[in-house]
Parts: structure tokens; sequence; C-alpha cells
């Protein structure tokens, strides 16, 4: 039976530590369930970028085979006895990261002129033609201040960059094929594979420092009265290692260079040089100085029964009740908290679940009240779900948190099926807890930086608020006062 083809993702194997099967990971998970044993799976993702490989998919006799269909249809002798062929595999910096951009456009109001209230409003006296010769006039020569239009959007930022020095024929990038190719963690086995490994020598801060100036660069295109800018959040790292084919073959005069992709067997690049190299090349393993993605056993830490598998980072152990959060870093000490209300609640409402973020009073009053959320409190109310828009995100953000101190709470110790998994995950909500205060502040001030813009929160909070489907939307249950569209939260 063959595989089923895969959607767009970016596609991991690695295998299961209960009984050594297959796993296929994707970009978007947190845990998982093993196919073929069942147990309950966690990722663990290194605290320094890891590294991956994509196999060779070319055998010599297949290069070569393609390499003489090439001098054939050029009408160049075939290859010889001397033939030389390297498989190699250079290293790229996959990059995934958050764009934030800034426009500003005109807005020119109808005819470019100003509405007069002269030409239609003045009748004094019997004067209305000189009512009327007056607004004309001044019409004529008061031409409208055109309105800015400010528009800001975060959209993902997605790219691979060379990882080492460049190498006659090698391109600098594999574009967006390291989103759909499938890949495996670099262990260490890889030196069995008698390849070179060429070794990474650009920092991932050399590369972030380029990519901020080259995003900045971009997006700062100034004209009379508009501006565009973008700036590069929560980036974040990985080393893909791509396999190619350089091979050498003898021709007349002069020999032949190719380049071939090691997964399509496609030559890349063509050249010639005046002789065949003669020094064996030594394989060189890749240098494990890379972090080692791993998978672990998903059970609760506190009673060490198995955990639902599911794209959530926080869950509520069935056997303890003890709220378990998938970040290491951000244990949830005060657990999960219900919004109640005195009404009752429809069995087909939806619970969605938010981050609530407390400030400390200065960040209040430089952020907050400044980012025009009106009647902020202390909490700042982050949704803990995914949604396909970032401007619903933010508009979702400001009325949840004018609405917040509002809502009454009591501890959660279980998760029903009509509870929406947590995809937002703690550490990119806090990043776009950032970015959303950041908006507020760049619509009156598009030149400004988001270097400042770096929150602490003092207590954080996960809470999960009703909501019932009204047509085409979302209204939260409790007040009638927060909704936001079905379509928009990401499956």
């Amino acid at each position: 039976m063959s595989k089923a083809k895969h959607k767009a993702g970016f596609y991991i194997d690695i295998s299961c530590p209960g009984c050594g099967g297959e796993l296929e990971l994707q970009r978007d998970f947190f845990s998982l369930e093993c196919k073929y044993c069942g147990s309950a799976l966690q990722v663990v993702m290194p605290d320094v970028p890891p590294a991956y490989i994509i196999d060779n998919k070319q055998q010599r006799r297949e290069v070569r085979f393609k390499i003489d269909r090439y001098l054939k249809e050029n009408k160049q002798p075939l290859t010889k006895s001397n033939f030389i062929l390297r498989q190699v595999y250079y290293p790229y910096w996959k990059i995934d990261a958050a764009r934030l951009q800034i426009r500003q456009e005109k807005i020119e109001n109808k005819n470019g002129q100003t509405s007069n209230p002269f030409t239609t409003n003045i009748q004094y006296g019997g004067n209305f033609q000189w009512g009327r010769a007056l607004g004309s006039a001044l019409t004529s020569q008061a031409t409208s201040e055109p309105e800015i239009k400010t528009h800001v959007n975060l959209v993902p930022y997605l790219t691979t960059i060379a990882a080492a020095e460049h190498i006659e024929g090698i391109p600098h990038s594999i574009g967006m094929r390291a989103e759909y190719i499938r890949v495996k963690p670099l262990t260490g086995a890889e030196a069995a594979l008698q390849a070179e490994f060429i070794p990474v020598n650009i920092t991932w801060n050399q590369v972030c420092a380029t990519m901020n100036k080259t995003v900045e660069m971009r997006g700062r295109v100034y004209s009379a009265g508009k501006v565009n800018k973008s700036q590069i959040f929560h980036p974040e790292g990985s080393i893909v290692y791509f396999p190619y084919i350089i091979a050498e073959a003898e021709g007349i005069g002069q020999a032949h260079r190719f380049v071939l992709d090691g997964i399509t067997g496609r030559i890349i690049s063509t050249s010639l040089k005046e002789e065949i190299s003669t020094d064996a090349v030594e394989p060189v393993p890749p240098t494990m100085n890379h972090g080692n993605l791993t998978v672990k056993l998903h059970r609760c830490r506190n009673c060490g029964v198995d955990l639902p598998a599911g794209k959530s980072s926080v869950y509520i152990c069935h056997n303890c009740h003890q709220a378990v959060s998938i970040d290491k870093d951000y244990p949830l000490q005060n657990g999960i908290m219900l919004a109640t209300c005195d009404k009752k609640i429809a069995s087909q409402d939806v619970y969605f679940p938010f981050w609530s973020f407390e400030l400390s009073e200065q960040i209040i009053v430089q952020l907050v009240k400044r980012a025009t959320i009106d009647g902020p409190g202390n909490k700042l109310i982050i949704p803990a779900f995914k949604l396909s828009s970032f401007d619903v995100l933010r508009k979702l953000s400001g009325r949840i948190t004018a609405y917040g101190n509002k809502l009454q709470f009591e501890p959660l110790f279980e998760l029903l099926r009509n509870y929406y998994p947590t995809t937002l995950g703690l550490s990119e909500a806090l990043i776009m807890a950032e970015v959303v205060l950041y908006c507020s502040q760049a619509k009156a001030n598009p030149n400004m930086s988001a270097d400042g813009f770096k929150i602490a929160p003092d207590n954080v909070t996960l809470f999960y608020a009703p909501f019932h489907p009204e047509n085409y939307f979302y209204v939260d249950s409790i007040g009638n006062a927060v909704t936001f569209e079905k379509g928009v939260v990401s499956q």
C-alpha cells in the first residue's frame, strides 16, 4: 500500500521511543500518538537550533546516465572512464518568523477637493448668489488634505539562507522546498553515508542581523505621505542539510563540471575547468554542535499517567486533575480557570482558551493605556488558540481585555470535548502580546521602534470562556459583548 501524499507542511521522520516505529511530525505539533503501539508521545525541542538532513535519492549510475543524456543533447562526447563523483550535503538556515508590515496610503476626498458648506448652506437676506460665489471661490482655492490611513498586519515569514561558504553551482537558497520535503533529525549516524558535509560557518546571530537588515531595507520605501515598513518578530532557526552531487567528466580539451540536485537528479549548474581533480576527497562527517529534537512519552509530571495526544500545549490529567503545560519555561502554577456567570450555558457552546497576563502598573501605564485598549485594569488578554488573521487576533485581544475585568472565575479540573485545545502556546502568546501592543502604537507613529515592547508578566493565567455560534460568528455567552468570525479559527 502506498503512503498518502503529503500536504503542505514541515515533515520530520523520527522513531517512537516505545516501539521504534516510524513517526511523522508536522511543524505545528505538540504531541501525537504512535500508530503502531498507541503510546502518547511528546515532542521536545532543543534550546539551540536543531539540525535536520534530507536523504539523497540519486544513485551513481542514475547520475551518470543523466549527465550522458545532457552531453548527447548538446552534441558532446559521452563520459569516459575518468569520471569523478562527490556526494555533498550543504547546510541552509531554515527561518520561521513573523513579519510585521506597516503601510500607509493616501485616501483622496472625492474630486480631490474639500466639501464646502458655503456652496449649499448660505442663504441670508436674499444674498444667496453672493454666498454661492464665495463658497465656489473658497472651494477652488482650498484643496483637501488627503487622509493618511495606516495598515498594520502580521504575516508568516519563511525562507532559507545558505549557512556555509558559497560553493560554485550550489544555490544560495532552496526556497520553500524545506516546507514540504521530508527531513530527519541529525543524529550522528550520518558518518556512515560516506558523504562530505560542508561545515556551518554562518552563525544564527549573523543570519538574524542580515535578515533584519534585508527586510527593513525592502520595506523602507518612502514617498510623499506614504510609509512602507517591515520588521521581523520571533525568528526561529534550524539547519537543513540538502543533498547535492558534484560530478566531473573528461571532455575534449577541457573537463566538464556538473552540480545535480540530490533529490530530483536535475542538473542545476554546468561549467568547464582545465582538468579533472585528481585529489581524493575524504568524507567529512557532520559537526554535532546543533540541537537534537527528541520524542518522549507524554505523561503527567505529577502522577505519571498517560496524557491524551492532540494539538494542544496544555492538558488536565484525568487521574490527578493536575494542569500540565508542555512549555517547560512556564509551568501553570495556578492551574486553569473557567469564566462563570449566573445564567445557564447551553450544551452546544464552545469554550475557548485565553492567556491573561498580569503586568506591573508601570507597564500598564506605558503600554496598555497608551495602546488605546479601553479599561484594561492590570491584565492583558490574548487568545490561546490560533487565528488565521492577525487583525482578528488583535481586535479580539482588545475586546476581551476591555471586558476581562467583569469576568468571574473558578478552578477548572476537566477539559471536555467542547473545550477548544490551546493551540497558541504561552511563549508564542507572549510574542503576540508584544506585537499587539506595538501595532496599536504604530498606527499613530509608524516609524517607532519595537525594541521597547518587551513584557515580563508578574502572573500568568489560562482561562476558558464560553462562546455560542450565532450565524457566522461566535458570541461570548456571558455578556454577549465579545465576538469573532467562525471562519478565522485555524484548524
